[in-house]
């Protein structure tokens, strides 16, 4: 049953979805409008569904059956460009967009209390991604070597909450899909600049599955503290990328990473008043450590205000998450090499792998959201939400090696900015 569910939703990625551009990382800032709306927090605060997700220990805050259908539409404009200036070749591209630009991801799930004490779920969400498609480029020559990556992550997460009094405790299973392609016209390893050769070996997709605990302390009937700790989630694609040029495709190790985090939320009277503070160990991962992707340490901020108590509520909050790679001046051949895949590469290749391969996911993020919900009826309710993406821009900059060591100096900048609206039903018995 699972992968049949999990070929429907892939089916609706590939056919209606781009690819997926978080903000913390490859990560999404939340991913139903409840959390969205409130500025992704969700650790202490009560996000209905996405507790799931955020801390499954805040199920147990839910008293009622309750079905759950959603998705999440991004409008993005990821940028990159290149510059080169050198014996071999001079260019500058200036900021080129790529073809990836539009998503649509739906997710779904259904949480029940199964005693007083004992509140269970389970939820299928896409939950982070990143890509760009230069495969039509002209006017830059090749300079962008008609790079396509594509990765998407979707997660079946079963959880289960037990609360005690003031404390709550859940824990749940991550169950994932991972799917990756990367494709590029690079040098063939004969020496020679101008010879190229496709190196991609297609799309490549695998299972894995990761754990998420969490606890919650009631400090008093409007105070809520949270903690939440989600494992990191191993994935190996199978025939992806020649990247040591000797004419057979390697695996790679790719893996999601593992995050902790901490929450408060505080009611007064009509609002509700939420903080978020989390760690995310990209620099621990296989793939994203290797392409020397830091920590982050994101701040999320939310307000809830029951505008009409018991009808309708309206949120509003404030992401920020430091860039994954920051920038960096100082690219040499004489940096050392770092192992990616199978191959070794120099760090200006690195460079490239990240400014214009994975650009939109490393540019620094703020957003600005607004959410609100609406009750048809005490078992009906519509929530919405948006996010916005506020322009960044990062770059690196330094020497390379087109022709011999340290002869061309270069610059790979990436920007993004964009918009992602969330809409969400919610039946509840």
């Amino acid at each position: 049953m699972f992968l049949k569910i999990c070929s429907c939703f892939l089916g609706l990625f590939v056919v209606m979805s781009g690819v997926v551009h978080g903000i913390n990382g490859a990560n999404l800032i939340g991913l139903t409008p409840q959390s969205i709306g409130a500025g992704g927090t969700g650790i202490a605060l009560n996000t209905g569904f996405e507790s799931l997700a955020k801390n499954p220990a805040l199920m147990s805050k839910n008293k009622t059956t309750q079905f759950f259908l959603g998705a999440n539409f991004a409008g993005l404009d990821p940028q990159s460009s290149i510059s080169y200036s050198g014996p071999v070749v001079t260019a500058n591209t200036g900021f080129v967009r790529n073809e990836a630009t539009f998503f649509v991801i739906p997710e779904m799930g259904i949480m029940a209390p199964i005693t007083d004490r004992i509140t269970a779920g389970v939820g299928l969400f896409g939950t982070a991604g990143f890509g760009v498609d230069y495969r039509n480029e002209t006017a830059e020559n090749g300079i962008f070597s008609q790079l396509r990556t594509h990765f998407m992550s979707l997660q079946l997460i079963p959880g289960v909450s037990y609360a005690e009094g003031p404390w709550a405790l859940g824990v749940s299973t991550r169950i994932t899909y991972g799917g990756l392609s990367l494709s590029a016209m690079l040098p063939d390893g004969t020496g020679n600049p101008s010879t190229i050769q496709q190196r991609g070996g297609g799309f490549s997709d695998t299972f894995s599955a990761g754990f998420q605990v969490g606890g919650s302390y009631d400090v008093n009937p409007t105070t809520v503290l949270g903690v939440s700790y989600t494992s990191s989630v191993p994935l190996t694609f199978k025939r992806i990328f020649d990247f040591d040029r000797n004419g057979t495709y390697d695996d790679f190790n790719f893996e999601l990473p593992s995050e902790l985090g901490v929450g408060i939320s505080s009611q007064h009277g009509d609002f509700t008043f939420s903080t978020d503070v989390k760690q995310i160990f990209w620099s621990e991962t296989q793939g994203f450590g290797a392409m020397g992707w830091k920590d982050q340490t994101v701040l999320a901020m939310g307000v809830v205000h029951d505008w009409l108590p018991g009808t309708s509520s309206w949120r509003m909050g404030y992401n920020y998450s430091p860039s994954v790679v920051g920038d960096k001046m100082d690219l040499s051949a004489s940096n050392g090499y770092y192992a990616f895949g199978s191959g070794q590469y120099l760090d200006s290749s690195i460079a490239f792998f990240n400014l214009v391969g994975f650009g939109p996911a490393l540019v620094a993020g703020q957003s600005f959201t607004l959410g609100a919900d609406y009750r048809f009826s005490p078992f009906f309710k519509l929530d919405l939400a948006a996010e916005f993406i506020l322009p960044d821009t990062v770059s690196h900059s330094g020497k390379t090696s087109l022709a011999g060591p340290d002869d061309t100096d270069a610059v790979y900048s990436a920007k993004n900015e964009g918009l992602i609206v969330s809409a969400a039903l919610t039946w509840a018995l």
